[in-house]
């Protein structure tokens, strides 16, 4: 999984588990997160070329400021794992 913020971070950072995860803002300026959810392939993950990304979404956090985030992994049917 992959998150980016629309502001100063240029180097996004990488978690190769399932989670939970969490992030923290610290940017007061950002609005929103871009997340990506790539395919777990070691092979291609260590060689830093194409992998397979799975799905994104864009996550409006602007009412989140200060608050710590918390996500689960889900399992089918969005439901937590």
């Amino acid at each position: 999984l992959q998150a980016d913020s629309n502001s100063s971070n240029r180097h996004p950072q990488w978690t190769s588990d399932n989670g939970p995860f969490g992030f923290k803002i610290f940017n007061p300026h950002t609005d929103h997160l871009t997340v990506w959810v790539q395919g777990q392939d070691p092979l291609h993950i260590i060689k830093n070329s194409k992998v397979k990304i799975l799905g994104m979404c864009e996550i409006n956090v602007s009412r989140l400021i200060d608050e710590k985030q918390m996500w689960l992994p889900l399992r089918y049917g969005n439901q937590p794992a």
